[in-house]
């Protein structure tokens, strides 16, 4: 198992952060995509990725749509940035709220996301496994999730954990990786990678679109909070 680091919590997908580079304590610069996120509260966790400002944002979900699952309400911000290149990396804190985790069902962190068609990639984290997330219907139709993996130890409420993604175009794939951590212990508690031969032209261009997201089951009052996002590309 990797150890997160005492100071800048860096893990096997790691970077420094210089000029170009984003590096948002509580991501109050972000666009709402769904849902609404004007909400911060004086919570941090203990080890942080940027300067300690001590708040994090607080984000509630709109109704989207009904599944056989119940109905689907979806919470998500996205930044956009001129940071581009064949490899994107994203990583986030991320906590659920005790009153919010009987209907949670998963967070995602994407490095690379396009606005016009909302293609995506990146992490989906549940509360006892993780994915690779990959929106594209004209190379996968209608699966989006790929190289399922079981979390070491199953998410609980009010605990800082954080996610690391990165995507990555090499020798004409592209390759997303997905890392899942508990901060105050520092244990990473899964970590997959899957590998596609199809193009996703969107991914990398002239300008990368950063997106962090919660979706909940019948609960239109559930909350997330995210705090210390990096972004940035090597």
């Amino acid at each position: 198992m990797y150890k997160l680091a005492a100071v800048g919590i860096s893990a096997c997908i790691s970077f420094s952060i210089s000029a170009g580079q984003v590096c948002d304590s509580s991501l109050t610069n972000w666009s709402m995509r769904w849902g609404t996120g004007a909400t911060k509260v004086k919570d941090e966790p203990a080890t942080t990725a940027c300067r300690p400002n001590h708040y994090s944002r607080v984000l509630s979900p709109e109704f989207i749509v009904s599944s056989q699952e119940g109905d689907l309400y979806v919470a998500g911000i996205e930044y956009r940035s001129k940071i581009r290149g064949d490899k994107l990396n994203a990583d986030s804190s991320f906590k659920i709220p005790a009153e919010s985790f009987e209907s949670f069902d998963h967070v995602g962190v994407f490095p690379s996301m396009d606005t016009k068609s909302m293609n995506r990639a990146g992490a989906a984290v549940y509360k006892d496994k993780i994915f690779v997330e990959i929106v594209d219907a004209d190379c996968f139709g209608d699966q989006n999730l790929f190289a399922q993996v079981p979390n070491s130890e199953a998410l609980v409420p009010d605990v800082w954990y954080r996610v690391f993604s990165q995507v990555k175009r090499i020798d004409g794939n592209i390759e997303v990786k997905v890392i899942l951590a508990n901060i105050d212990s520092g244990e990473t508690l899964a970590s997959t990678q899957y590998v596609s031969s199809c193009n996703m032209s969107w991914i990398g261009g002239k300008q990368s679109t950063f997106m962090l997201g919660m979706m909940a089951i019948n609960n239109p009052e559930a909350l997330i909070q995210f705090d210390d996002f990096r972004g940035a590309s090597r």
